[in-house]
């Protein structure tokens, strides 16, 4: 499990590391954001969610989010991969805080038949310098199990670096 977060960050991050390798066309440059994250979804059960993804500007500041992580026990986490549009507030472009919506699809894969959610959320990029800050985000995995009409959340607050 641990090679195959490896692989997927790498897929995911190589993007943003090579678009950062030319410094003759910034506005590309800032097209895309790779980030790492933590959250202690239920500490006191010993649930935990780490991962990464990349975030692609295509349009006007709407943008494509994708992460891969893995969310459980040390011992038999389940793995997530996310992807959905999302929109940093562009009025916020010049200053070093960066709020940001996002939403989307979500399926879980590995250690269970896997399941289908949607997740919402939102959050803001401190950027310490050009190219480094820090990301704390809120989201909310949510689940409908049409056959019992039950609906379930999994709200979360994350943490991490962010890259451009």
């Amino acid at each position: 499990m641990k090679s195959l977060i490896a692989v997927a960050l790498l897929i995911f991050m190589a993007p943003v590391v090579g678009s950062a390798q030319s410094a003759h066309n910034s506005a590309v440059q800032d097209r895309a954001q790779g980030y790492l994250f933590f959250s202690d979804v239920h500490a006191h059960y010993g649930i935990f969610h780490v991962g990464g993804g990349a975030d692609f500007r295509v349009f006007k500041g709407l943008g494509i989010n994708s992460e891969v992580g893995v969310m459980g026990r040390l011992a038999d986490g389940e793995g997530l991969f996310s992807i959905g549009p999302s929109y940093p507030f562009m009025g916020a472009r010049k200053s070093k805080l960066e709020p940001f919506v996002d939403g989307g699809y979500t399926r879980t894969f590995a250690g269970s038949p896997g399941s289908q959610n949607l997740f919402f959320g939102g959050g803001i990029n401190y950027w310490f310098f050009k190219r480094v800050g820090l990301r704390v985000d809120f989201r909310d995995y949510v689940n409908h199990y049409g056959r019992i009409g039950l609906t379930a959340s999994s709200p979360e607050i994350r943490i991490g670096i962010v890259l451009r």
